[in-house]
């Protein structure tokens, strides 16, 4: 099974993602809408799901496939030579191991006014 029909055959109740319907690019008004979409979801989310982009099903899992080898068909080992270290260096590069956003951003410590 490929990684997108399992991601869209899979309820992930934490993944409030932003969907970004491109049908509204025909008009003036539709490309304002979705100019407006788009900042909210970069702004507020960092992520967004496009649809009726005009690729096929099966070009859509190709793509699905081809940004998974990263993740999944590199050894750990490899990945983590190219570990960023953001709470130190505050440059949010390089590898992230799995769980590393939820660490990250959900530690209490990580916004803390006290400097």
């Amino acid at each position: 099974m490929s990684l997108h029909r399992l991601l869209r055959s899979t309820v992930v109740e934490y993944a409030d993602l932003v969907i970004i319907d491109l049908s509204k690019a025909a008009t003036r008004e539709g490309r304002t809408e979705l100019a407006a979409e788009l900042r909210t979801a970069l702004t507020t989310h960092g992520f967004f799901y496009i649809i009726n982009h005009g690729y096929t099903q099966a070009q859509t899992e190709r793509m699905f496939d081809i940004a998974d080898i990263p993740m999944s068909g590199v050894p750990e080992d490899e990945k983590r030579a190219y570990t960023g270290n953001s709470k130190e260096t505050g440059f949010f590069g390089g590898y992230k191991p799995r769980q590393f956003w939820v660490d990250h951003f959900m530690a209490p410590t990580v916004y803390s006014n006290s400097s």
